[in-house]
């Protein structure tokens, strides 16, 4: 498995919004595109995702804004 972790910036106000993808070793046979819920972060679907991979699927996932590493400053934790 290939896991890549990389950073979307906002069009809207510039906000660097913190992605992480897995990928699996062979043949890929879809996406499946992730998104958390309040009070979670991306890191925490690690493991969901190698199962993904490893089955044979491209896994992303995003901190959603407010959350995770998708957030300017303490002040903006947990606001969206």
């Amino acid at each position: 498995m290939k896991q890549t972790e990389f950073t979307l910036i906002s069009r809207v106000d510039a906000l660097p919004i913190s992605c992480l993808m897995a990928e699996p070793e062979g043949e890929v046979k879809g996406l499946v595109l992730m998104a958390h819920g309040l009070m979670e972060y991306k890191e925490r679907f690690i493991p969901l995702m190698e199962t993904f991979a490893g089955n044979g699927y491209v896994c992303a996932i995003n901190d959603q804004r407010g959350y995770g590493k998708s957030v300017r400053s303490r002040d903006d934790e947990g606001f969206s």
